[in-house]
């Protein structure tokens, strides 16, 4: 019998800039995760619907949507996913985080 190959895991990334996305997919694919870029929460939140996503990395300062909405939008459709909110400024608007070890 052969051996099963080893299923990489598929995170979604939120980004808003396509270069910062760019650099975050080539971090992800080269740590051996399979990739889907978005640049939309709209993007984001149909993803799931269509691909079987373990793990959601998002920008918390997405154009139009927070990181904070996106994530509570996402745990309706997918409440076992992890969210990881990223940014690169220290927001104040940051509210509603559960912070879990």
């Amino acid at each position: 019998m052969l051996p099963v190959p080893f299923a990489r895991l598929l995170v979604l990334c939120v980004e808003d800039d396509p270069v910062y996305l760019h650099l975050r997919k080539a971090v992800l694919e080269k740590q051996g995760y399979n990739v889907i870029g978005v640049t939309t929460a709209g993007d984001a939140l149909q993803t799931p619907h269509e691909a079987p996503v373990c793990c959601v990395l998002a920008d918390h300062m997405l154009q139009g949507a927070s990181g904070v909405e996106l994530a509570q939008l996402m745990k309706r459709i997918k409440p076992d996913v992890p969210i990881i909110l990223h940014s690169g400024t220290a927001p104040e608007t940051i509210q509603g985080i559960v912070v879990r070890d």
